[in-house]
């Protein structure tokens, strides 16, 4: 997700912030007649928090913004973290030969500034991330992902494997942050869309 921030903005937004910050403590400070300055230890200390709120920012801080100013699903990208009821209609073709279906899931996304993992559960197999890259529709500006997965059966097939690839493209509605939904393809030749709704 952080591919979809601007990055020279918000490290300068920081570097002010933290020059800011930096002397407002010093002039609190040497009102309580500390002299910071003189002081390396709490120079020290003073850069250890302010590293310490960035990494807390960039893996779960961000989401208190994101609560508190909801603008932002749109503005940067939706807070998709949490579990997900899925419905997978598949395809399997085979030469004349076609077959189709449901199949109910659950799907557990973990979303942070710096990673982004989907996996899905079913009755019959479990995937796990590949590669997920977070954008958005430039004409529209709909949220959306691409989804690079792995899955592993919990039953080889006829031939054998327990493993395939897959991609998917899952977009986020207008007006909603619940839903997902996209196409997908798979290397054993079969196909289909993805729905999964948020549990509330």
């Amino acid at each position: 997700m952080i591919s979809l921030l601007p990055l020279t903005k918000m490290f300068s937004l920081f570097t002010v912030l933290s020059l800011i910050i930096v002397s407002g403590l010093s002039y609190l400070l040497s009102l309580a007649g500390i002299d910071t300055y003189s002081d390396l230890r709490l120079l020290g200390i003073i850069g250890f928090a302010l590293e310490f709120l960035l990494i807390f920012l960039f893996t779960k801080g961000w989401r208190t913004f994101w609560k508190y100013i909801p603008a932002l699903n749109q503005w940067i990208f939706p807070d998709l973290n949490g579990e997900w009821d899925a419905n997978i209609e598949w395809t399997w073709k085979n030469g004349a030969d076609i077959k189709t279906g449901t199949k109910k899931g659950c799907v557990v996304i973990k979303q942070s500034l710096l990673k982004f993992s989907v996996d899905l559960i079913t009755d019959e197999s479990e995937s796990s991330t590949l590669v997920v890259k977070p954008y958005k529709e430039a004409e529209s500006d709909q949220p959306a992902f691409y989804y690079m997965y792995k899955s592993e059966s919990k039953e080889p097939d006829s031939e054998g494997s327990s493993e395939h690839k897959g991609a998917a493209v899952l977009k986020v509605p207008h007006g909603t942050l619940n839903t997902l939904s996209g196409n997908y393809f798979t290397n054993r030749s079969t196909y289909g869309r993805y729905t999964f709704e948020r549990k509330i």
